[in-house]
């Protein structure tokens, strides 16, 4: 039976990749995700989410990664990687699944809040580039 895989951020970088590794893996069935079919900011719409996928494990690939504007945008690069990372983080936690979150910190203020968050959640962040992510992942 054929694993369902969270992966959200889907249309990014990381997503795309994430789309050519599981091509064909029978192994797993994917659910990608964007903010058009899942907004991670928003603690009810993950809850929502989960309580209606049966969900075995989470790759978050997404990211706000504008680190030259992350700055001018700290409420919303804040909400990207660190908020949504730790509604991911309590509701796989909460259901005792595996979670990989690959998130790079873009300002002092912003790995502090990361650190702080995630380390509750056993989360870490990390900035591997792709290739490595996917190795480093076991289920792939």
């Amino acid at each position: 039976m054929a694993k369902t895989v969270l992966i959200t951020g889907a249309n990014g970088q990381l997503g795309n990749e994430m789309r050519l590794v599981l091509d064909g893996n029978d192994a797993f069935s994917p659910i990608f995700t964007d903010v058009q079919e899942l907004d991670i900011t928003s603690k009810e719409a993950i809850d929502a989410f989960f309580a209606n996928h049966h969900i075995d494990y989470v790759v978050n690939c997404a990211a706000y990664t504008a680190v030259d504007n992350a700055e001018d945008n700290v409420e919303l690069c804040t909400r990207l990687n660190a908020d949504a990372v730790e509604y991911l983080a309590q509701a796989a936690k909460h259901r005792f699944l595996p979670t990989m979150c690959s998130t790079e910190p873009t300002s002092d203020h912003i790995a502090k809040t990361m650190r702080h968050r995630h380390a509750q959640y056993m989360v870490q962040p990390n900035s591997m580039a792709s290739a490595d992510c996917f190795n480093a992942c076991p289920m792939l």
